[in-house]
């Protein structure tokens, strides 16, 4: 829907402005000149104001259309910082099971030391006890 001013839209304004206008606009001189027209000035004392001169729709295009830009990238930084910030919660849940698993193989690794040690000392006829100790084997 366009625009329209109060006064067209009410009835008893509209009336009251056509007779406003014809009496304003006085009748053509019979004995007015052939070669110049005359021209009509719209009077501005009923408080009415002259019509503001537009600006060109070109700046205000490419205004709204650096402003789009602006936005777009705006929107690209901030889905590009909710994604870090997920990745940064995310990787503390990976890196702690990791790390307990690294822990756990040196010390798996020296339990099987130990038990390949003993082991050997078996096989030998030596018992664990007694090398440990020194003594001889009973």
């Amino acid at each position: 829907m366009a625009w329209m001013p109060f006064r067209s839209v009410l009835p008893t304004s509209s009336v009251a402005r056509g007779k406003d206008v014809e009496q304003r606009i006085p009748a053509p001189h019979p004995a007015s000149s052939p070669r110049l027209s005359k021209v009509v000035v719209p009077d501005f004392t009923d408080g009415a104001r002259p019509p503001r001169p537009t600006p060109e729709p070109t700046t205000l295009d490419a205004i709204g259309q650096r402003d789009e830009v602006v936005r777009e990238r705006i929107d690209a930084r901030v889905g590009r910082l909710d994604d870090l910030r997920s990745l940064q919660d995310d990787f503390p849940l990976i890196l702690q099971p990791l790390a307990s698993i690294s822990n756990e193989r040196s010390k798996a690794s020296l339990r099987i030391a130990e038990l390949e040690n003993t082991l050997s000392h078996e096989v030998t006829g030596i018992s664990p006890r007694c090398a440990v100790r020194g003594a001889p084997p009973a």
